[in-house]
Protein backbone atom coordinates (compact mmCIF):
# COMPACT_ATOMS: atom_id res chain seq x y z
CA UNK A 1 0.00 0.00 0.00
CA UNK A 2 1.53 3.13 -1.07
CA UNK A 3 2.32 6.11 1.85
CA UNK A 4 0.31 8.22 -0.59
CA UNK A 5 -2.92 6.26 0.02
CA UNK A 6 -2.17 5.52 3.80
CA UNK A 7 -1.98 9.54 4.06
CA UNK A 8 -5.19 10.22 1.70
CA UNK A 9 -6.82 7.83 3.82
CA UNK A 10 -5.82 9.30 7.22
CA UNK A 11 -7.26 12.54 5.78
CA UNK A 12 -10.79 11.11 4.84
CA UNK A 13 -10.57 9.56 8.28
CA UNK A 14 -10.21 12.96 10.16
CA UNK A 15 -12.86 14.66 7.80
CA UNK A 16 -15.56 11.70 8.65
CA UNK A 17 -14.53 12.13 12.02
CA UNK A 18 -15.27 15.88 11.57
CA UNK A 19 -18.38 15.17 10.25
CA UNK A 20 -19.71 12.47 12.71
CA UNK A 21 -19.35 15.33 15.30
CA UNK A 22 -21.37 17.95 13.34
CA UNK A 23 -24.02 15.56 12.36
CA UNK A 24 -23.52 15.57 8.45
CA UNK A 25 -25.11 12.51 7.38
CA UNK A 26 -24.23 12.82 3.61
CA UNK A 27 -20.66 13.70 4.14
CA UNK A 28 -20.38 10.65 6.37
CA UNK A 29 -21.68 8.09 3.54
CA UNK A 30 -18.97 10.32 1.32
CA UNK A 31 -15.92 9.63 3.49
CA UNK A 32 -16.96 6.11 3.95
CA UNK A 33 -17.42 5.39 0.63
CA UNK A 34 -14.03 6.99 -0.21
CA UNK A 35 -11.84 5.08 2.57
CA UNK A 36 -13.52 2.00 0.92
CA UNK A 37 -12.70 3.03 -2.65
CA UNK A 38 -8.94 3.69 -1.50
CA UNK A 39 -8.50 0.33 -0.13
CA UNK A 40 -10.19 -2.08 -2.88
CA UNK A 41 -7.50 -2.34 -4.88
CA UNK A 42 -5.00 -2.84 -2.61
CA UNK A 43 -7.23 -5.47 -0.82
CA UNK A 44 -7.64 -7.32 -4.36
CA UNK A 45 -3.76 -7.22 -4.79
CA UNK A 46 -2.83 -8.72 -1.21
CA UNK A 47 -5.18 -11.33 -1.37
CA UNK A 48 -3.60 -12.25 -4.84
CA UNK A 49 -0.09 -11.96 -3.51
CA UNK A 50 -1.41 -12.82 0.26
CA UNK A 51 0.21 -9.80 1.66
CA UNK A 52 -0.95 -10.40 5.73
CA UNK A 53 -0.06 -6.94 6.86
CA UNK A 54 -2.29 -5.51 4.20
CA UNK A 55 -4.90 -7.65 4.58
CA UNK A 56 -5.03 -7.84 8.22
CA UNK A 57 -5.07 -3.32 7.89
CA UNK A 58 -8.36 -3.87 5.42
CA UNK A 59 -10.19 -6.12 7.29
CA UNK A 60 -9.46 -3.86 10.39
CA UNK A 61 -10.89 -1.06 8.02
CA UNK A 62 -13.87 -2.59 6.52
CA UNK A 63 -14.94 -3.92 9.93
CA UNK A 64 -14.30 -0.24 11.90
CA UNK A 65 -16.32 0.72 9.08
CA UNK A 66 -18.93 -1.34 9.52
CA UNK A 67 -19.62 0.16 13.33
CA UNK A 68 -19.60 3.34 11.53
CA UNK A 69 -22.35 2.61 8.97
CA UNK A 70 -24.59 0.37 11.22
CA UNK A 71 -24.57 3.45 13.69
CA UNK A 72 -25.73 5.64 10.73
CA UNK A 73 -28.16 8.28 13.24
CA UNK A 74 -25.13 8.16 15.94
CA UNK A 75 -22.01 6.96 14.72
CA UNK A 76 -19.16 5.88 16.51
CA UNK A 77 -16.10 8.16 16.90
CA UNK A 78 -14.17 5.47 18.85
CA UNK A 79 -14.52 3.86 15.78
CA UNK A 80 -12.74 6.49 13.62
CA UNK A 81 -10.73 7.23 15.82
CA UNK A 82 -9.36 3.67 15.67
CA UNK A 83 -9.10 3.82 12.25
CA UNK A 84 -6.99 7.59 12.47
CA UNK A 85 -4.43 5.42 15.32
CA UNK A 86 -4.06 2.03 12.87
CA UNK A 87 -3.47 4.39 10.04
CA UNK A 88 -0.59 6.37 11.78
CA UNK A 89 0.98 3.28 13.87
CA UNK A 90 2.27 2.36 10.07
CA UNK A 91 5.72 2.27 9.95
CA UNK A 92 7.28 4.21 7.04
CA UNK A 93 9.95 1.44 5.81
CA UNK A 94 12.38 3.31 4.91
CA UNK A 95 13.15 4.44 8.32
CA UNK A 96 13.80 0.91 9.23
CA UNK A 97 16.09 0.84 5.81
CA UNK A 98 17.98 3.74 7.48
CA UNK A 99 18.17 2.56 10.80
CA UNK A 100 19.27 -1.46 9.08
CA UNK A 101 21.98 0.96 7.55
CA UNK A 102 23.30 2.93 10.79
CA UNK A 103 22.80 -0.13 13.30
CA UNK A 104 23.69 -2.82 11.43
CA UNK A 105 25.47 -2.44 7.97
CA UNK A 106 27.22 0.39 8.91
CA UNK A 107 29.07 -1.02 12.25
CA UNK A 108 29.66 -4.15 10.21
CA UNK A 109 31.82 -2.74 7.39
CA UNK A 110 33.50 -0.55 9.44
CA UNK A 111 34.93 -3.71 11.65
CA UNK A 112 35.96 -4.80 8.53
CA UNK A 113 37.78 -2.03 7.17
CA UNK A 114 35.59 -0.39 5.00
CA UNK A 115 34.81 3.41 4.83
CA UNK A 116 31.36 4.89 4.27
CA UNK A 117 31.04 6.86 1.27
CA UNK A 118 27.19 7.89 0.89
CA UNK A 119 25.66 4.69 0.58
CA UNK A 120 28.98 3.04 -0.28
CA UNK A 121 31.34 1.40 1.41
CA UNK A 122 35.16 1.56 0.29
CA UNK A 123 38.42 -0.75 1.19
CA UNK A 124 41.33 0.08 -0.93
CA UNK A 125 39.81 0.07 -4.38
CA UNK A 126 36.79 -2.39 -3.49
CA UNK A 127 33.59 -0.25 -3.42
CA UNK A 128 30.17 -1.98 -1.60
CA UNK A 129 27.29 -0.42 -2.78
CA UNK A 130 24.03 -0.86 -0.70
CA UNK A 131 21.06 -0.59 -3.19
CA UNK A 132 17.36 0.10 -1.51
CA UNK A 133 14.21 1.30 -3.67
CA UNK A 134 10.75 1.00 -2.89
CA UNK A 135 7.91 -0.36 -4.93
CA UNK A 136 6.00 2.01 -6.20
CA UNK A 137 2.22 0.24 -5.04
CA UNK A 138 3.73 -1.89 -1.86
CA UNK A 139 4.61 0.03 1.41
CA UNK A 140 8.31 -1.76 1.20
CA UNK A 141 11.65 -1.26 0.81
CA UNK A 142 14.21 -3.52 -0.72
CA UNK A 143 18.10 -3.76 -0.07
CA UNK A 144 20.63 -5.14 -1.97
CA UNK A 145 24.59 -5.51 -2.55
CA UNK A 146 26.95 -4.85 -5.18
CA UNK A 147 30.45 -4.50 -5.64
CA UNK A 148 32.72 -2.68 -8.38
CA UNK A 149 36.82 -3.11 -8.11
CA UNK A 150 38.39 -1.61 -11.31
CA UNK A 151 41.94 -3.50 -10.90
CA UNK A 152 39.77 -7.06 -10.32
CA UNK A 153 37.59 -5.96 -13.45
CA UNK A 154 34.60 -6.26 -11.52
CA UNK A 155 31.90 -3.87 -11.93
CA UNK A 156 28.25 -4.51 -10.69
CA UNK A 157 28.64 -7.86 -9.37
CA UNK A 158 26.16 -9.35 -7.09
CA UNK A 159 27.91 -12.05 -5.31
CA UNK A 160 24.70 -12.83 -3.84
CA UNK A 161 21.43 -12.39 -5.13
CA UNK A 162 19.81 -11.77 -2.44
CA UNK A 163 17.42 -8.92 -2.17
CA UNK A 164 16.35 -7.97 1.43
CA UNK A 165 12.89 -6.89 1.82
CA UNK A 166 11.59 -4.85 4.31
CA UNK A 167 7.10 -4.41 4.96
CA UNK A 168 5.76 -4.42 8.30
CA UNK A 169 5.56 -8.26 8.46
CA UNK A 170 9.29 -8.00 8.37
CA UNK A 171 10.80 -8.59 12.30
CA UNK A 172 13.57 -6.72 12.41
CA UNK A 173 15.56 -9.07 14.65
CA UNK A 174 15.26 -11.52 11.97
CA UNK A 175 15.87 -8.78 9.04
CA UNK A 176 18.88 -7.66 10.93
CA UNK A 177 20.46 -11.64 11.28
CA UNK A 178 20.16 -12.23 7.71
CA UNK A 179 21.67 -8.98 6.72
CA UNK A 180 24.09 -9.79 9.13
CA UNK A 181 24.97 -12.88 7.12
CA UNK A 182 24.73 -12.05 4.18
CA UNK A 183 27.24 -9.48 4.20
CA UNK A 184 29.53 -11.82 6.21
CA UNK A 185 29.78 -13.84 3.06
CA UNK A 186 29.53 -11.06 0.66
CA UNK A 187 33.42 -10.20 2.76
CA UNK A 188 34.56 -13.57 2.86
CA UNK A 189 34.31 -13.22 -1.33
CA UNK A 190 35.41 -9.97 -1.30
CA UNK A 191 38.35 -11.31 0.75
CA UNK A 192 39.15 -14.51 -1.09
CA UNK A 193 39.09 -12.90 -4.69
CA UNK A 194 35.95 -14.88 -5.59
CA UNK A 195 33.14 -12.21 -6.61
Amino acid sequence: MSIKTIRRMEHYAKKLEHDIKHGNVDWIRHWIAEIKNEIKVDYRLACEYKIKYILDLCGYIFNELEIIKAGEKKPSLDAVRNIVTKLESLVDQREVRDKLIKEVIHPFMKRHGYKKKARAFVRDNTRVNVYTFQTCDWYDVRIMFEVTNPDRKWHGKRPTNVEHEINQDTSYDSLKIDIEADMENLVKAIDSGKV
